[in-house]
């Protein structure tokens, strides 16, 4: 038999708890144009959907007497009325959360959020109208971990630290520029600035970022220097105008999962070594739409065997034994997919190889151009291919340009009569001119052969540099600018090259003439090629003495700060350099560098090539730097001195702070260049209406 007491004390618990079950987690106060319901895991979501302004929100929050633990959810959704949420809208509430989807919010006072900065783990303002947010205050957030500002009107990120922020997604804005320092975001998993307006992307340093969404920007330029992600599994720098694929960077990454570079303007060969990976846990490589024609063998290595890689959407002909077979080795030891969908591939004796050898078709997705499908490929029908050239088909006229060893003068398949096979070779002092050159070897912007970076400027090679321009002023009858080459007829220079003195008014056409393809000042000794190295210019030189040929130099580039610094030092006040903006940026030796230093790196611009061998003329010249006449010239950029390596113009020489001749400048005293990657987006509108 039960006794009584516990029965009676059984009732008196079960009670309790159904009275705590049963309470509200709502306010019972009107707080209407908002209202609240209860989540059956969680707390209270207040919903202000319905509110016409700012005001009548905050209103409505400061009825509620509410324990604020109760409270999880703060809701806007669908309203075109409310701009802003002032400071105090929450008072002493404590949301964990809050969602603003689908509105007109277009700002949030920095001190809005302050009352919940123990309480505040997700904030989300998406699909609005959101221009500005103060980055700065999420340091006092200490318990934020989501940040979603995707689609919205936000131009730029400013630098910020937040010790709890994980994810920050900002897809879908109008940013231009973005300041980031993994050491301030010490727990920042996922970063999304895709869909945005970038044009170039700073190194960023991150031992917590695992997922970096970069794709469908502006991008032109990534900076290599500097670049630790050592974490980072997924990658999308996908639909850029890429110079440079930053492929240095993507080797680096020894957790890699995912890497995404479709439509990164790729084509149209991918070199020996683009991509050598070195992550064992590598699933995804997506380099379809890249207009990509064939591979150098040995271009992707590095695979798992259970990678998928995208090579579908390009315009690859033939699927060669040499550049597949072993990528096909590894992939088809497990589960990995090699797609080369939607592709011109001509199913030919090329294709031999790979029907022969079974194992491979299973790891192939494809069709020949003709529609058959790979795995449906008679094998009888493909016998192997007469032999290949290993190297290049060159016309034989072109037999000086072969490296001995290499020359094959019997028949293979793929050289058309008159032609011979070899691997074509040009010194690094070669004078040859543009037309000796043959066209196979020229690719603008890219080396024709290796070249170490040097730490010197000289007299450039003549054939070396072939986007060099030379603004030529008739009536002068002399070079007063130069510039570079960016696109077929189209030549970037400074303003004031071509514009009459003190007015924005362009000179008359027929003043101006443009040579391309020239490295003696003198027309007279003129030559057919163009060179040009690092800062190269037809201004004076350090005798203050014009160059009679086409000068290099390289220079470091210093920071503005610096470079104000020094200025008024040489000139006695700041108001010298109000024309440095941030458009700007400053290129020589700083006043630290010693003379010495500088005389075992630099060379100045020379008058003659025989003035290098006159130890006075270098005992005198021991600053480097750029000089009247040099204006419009451009300062290029090259990452490393690999094969495949593209230069990048990265200013060109605006104006000088000092009047000094170019014989008496010293250090600390340095050429303005403009940044050229500000004005990216002009340029591509003047290369679309023209």
């Amino acid at each position: 038999m039960m006794n009584p007491l516990l029965i009676v004390l059984y009732l008196f618990l079960a009670y309790i708890v159904s009275g705590i079950r049963g309470q509200s987690s709502c306010p019972t106060q009107d707080i209407s144009p908002c209202n609240c319901t209860e989540n059956s895991n969680q707390g209270a979501t207040v919903d202000c959907s319905s509110a016409r302004s700012g005001a009548e929100i905050s209103s409505a929050l400061s009825k509620i007497s509410l324990p604020s633990s109760q409270l999880w959810v703060f809701l806007i959704q669908d309203n075109a009325a409310v701009l802003e949420l002032k400071e105090g809208t929450f008072q002493r509430l404590s949301f964990h959360s809050i969602k603003i989807l689908r509105s007109s919010i277009k700002s949030f006072h920095p001190s809005a959020l302050s009352p919940l900065q123990h309480q505040l783990e997700s904030l989300e303002i998406s699909l609005s109208r959101l221009d500005e947010f103060s980055f700065h205050n999420l340091s006092e957030l200490h318990r934020l971990k989501e940040l979603r500002l995707h689609n919205n009107l936000l131009t730029s990120v400013a630098a910020f630290k937040s010790d709890s922020l994980e994810i920050l997604s900002l897809q879908n804005n109008q940013i231009t520029s973005v300041e980031f320092d993994g050491r301030t975001t010490p727990r920042l998993r996922e970063l999304h600035l895709n869909n945005n307006f970038l044009t170039f992307v700073p190194a960023f340093r991150s031992d917590s970022l695992e997922i970096l969404f970069l794709h469908t920007n502006k991008i032109t330029s990534v900076e290599f220097d500097g670049w630790a992600t050592p974490n980072l599994r997924e990658f999308d720098i996908g639909n850029n105008p890429l110079l440079k694929f930053p492929s240095a960077i993507v080797n680096g990454m020894k957790k890699l999962e995912k890497l995404q570079g479709y439509g990164a303007n790729l084509s149209p060969t991918l070199s020996s070594g683009f991509l050598e990976f070195q992550s064992s846990a590598l699933k995804l490589v997506d380099l379809r739409n890249n207009s990509i024609f064939r591979l150098e063998p040995g271009a992707i290595a590095g695979l798992t065997p259970e990678t998928t890689v995208h090579l579908n959407e390009n315009k690859i002909s033939v699927v060669s034994e040499g550049s597949f077979r072993p990528i096909l080795d590894i992939l088809s030891m497990g589960n990995g997919i090699l797609d080369l969908r939607d592709n011109p591939i001509q199913c030919d004796c090329e294709m031999s190889w790979l029907v022969h050898g079974q194992k491979y078709l299973r790891s192939v997705s494809g069709k020949c151009h003709n529609g058959t499908e790979f795995k449906d490929l008679d094998s009888g029908s493909l016998n192997p291919c007469p032999r290949e050239c290993p190297y290049q088909c060159i016309n034989s006229a072109w037999l000086s340009l072969c490296t001995s060893e290499t020359v094959s003068h019997s028949h293979v398949h793929n050289c058309r009569p008159g032609e011979l096979c070899c691997q074509p070779f040009i010194p690094k002092a070669t004078t040859i001119t543009s037309s000796s050159v043959p066209d196979f070897l020229i690719v603008c912007g890219r080396k024709n052969y290796q070249v170490t970076l040097s730490k010197g400027g000289k007299p450039s090679q003549i054939g070396k540099w072939p986007w060099q321009a030379a603004i030529y002023d008739v009536k002068k009858q002399d070079v007063v600018c130069g510039g570079a080459l960016i696109q077929e007829q189209w030549v970037l220079t400074a303003a004031h090259c071509v514009t009459i003195q003190g007015t924005d008014r362009p000179r008359a056409q027929k003043d101006i003439m443009v040579y391309l393809g020239k490295h003696h000042r003198a027309n007279m000794e003129d030559d057919d090629y163009v060179q040009i190295r690092q800062v190269a210019g037809w201004g004076y030189d350090g005798s203050d003495l014009l160059t009679a040929v086409l000068t290099e130099v390289q220079l470091p580039v210093i920071s503005n700060r610096l470079c104000r610094r020094d200025t008024a030092l040489f000139t006695g006040g700041f108001s010298t350099t109000r024309t440095l903006t941030s458009n700007m940026f400053c290129a020589g030796h700083s006043r630290s560098t010693s003379p010495q230093v500088i005389l075992q790196y630099y060379i100045t611009f020379v008058k003659d090539e025989r003035d290098i061998e006159n130890d006075d003329v270098r005992y005198h010249s021991d600053y480097r730097t750029v000089c009247p006449g040099d204006s419009g010239s451009p300062i290029v950029f090259l990452s490393n001195a690999s094969q495949d390596s593209y230069w990048t113009v990265e200013g060109i020489v605006s104006h000088f702070f000092q009047k000094e001749t170019c014989s008496l400048r010293r250090p600390g005293q340095y050429g303005v260049f403009t940044r050229v990657n500000r004005f990216t987006r002009w340029i591509e509108e003047v290369f679309e209406n023209s």
